[in-house]
């Protein structure tokens, strides 16, 4: 083993995770979008890093724990450079098959920041964002975690963004395809929200999201 091997050894989760953040905010800076960034960021981890993070569920927190830390010192990741680093160790987690604990929560982190930053376009009338690649991220995080809350919402957000970006179709055509797209969002909700409401039983935050979803059917 070279030193530069036994040094990368050495290494806590903790430092292996501070270190990780400040490459995603590097990748994020010069990344185009969010989806090269997050497999870029997930190849700068090595599967032994992840396997000793992913060892125990104190590790797991550790190697997380940086974006809760740069908060507590004031100078909190954004919200894009936040699921970048939480989508890049889901991530290379499943390449490198370590499940339970570390996955689990890399994919709920990374799920959250995206529901953030979707909210936020949302609020910003940047309705491209939700509709040109967030949207599918979100439903393909919740394929992937076996979640049906997440896909409801990656439907959701992609409903009210079309809604509000209809204007006055300029042909019955294209009336209808935008109404075929708004049904198909509408349909996945209907068929999800059993599902979500067993997921949620008891969390107050997410049936109220539910509500609101439910409400735009």
């Amino acid at each position: 083993m070279t030193a530069m091997a036994r040094a990368r050894a050495k290494r806590t989760p903790g430092q292996i995770g501070r270190e990780h953040l400040r490459v995603c905010a590097d990748i994020v800076d010069s990344a185009p979008d969010l989806m090269q960034a997050t497999p870029a960021a997930a190849s700068s981890l090595t599967v032994a890093d992840i396997r000793r993070a992913g060892s125990s569920q104190e590790n797991a927190a550790s190697l997380l724990y940086p974006v809760v830390e740069a908060f507590l010192q004031g100078s909190p990741p954004g919200p894009d450079v936040s699921y970048v680093f939480h989508a890049s160790i889901f991530v290379a987690a499943l390449v490198a098959e370590v499940e339970e604990p570390l996955a689990p929560m890399a994919g709920e982190s990374a799920a959250q920041d995206l529901t953030q930053m979707m909210m936020m376009a949302l609020e910003a009338e940047a309705y491209e964002f939700i509709l040109q690649g967030a949207g599918d991220m979100l439903e393909r995080l919740g394929d992937m975690m076996g979640k049906a809350y997440y896909k409801i919402e990656a439907s959701g957000f992609r409903l009210a963004a079309t809604s509000r970006t209809l204007g006055d179709p300029s042909s019955a055509l294209e009336k209808l395809d935008i109404e075929t797209q708004l049904e198909a969002h509408r349909m996945e909700m209907r068929e999800l929200l059993p599902l979500a409401r067993q997921e949620c039983e008891g969390d107050e935050t997410r049936n109220q999201m539910l509500d609101t979803f439910e409400s735009m059917l």
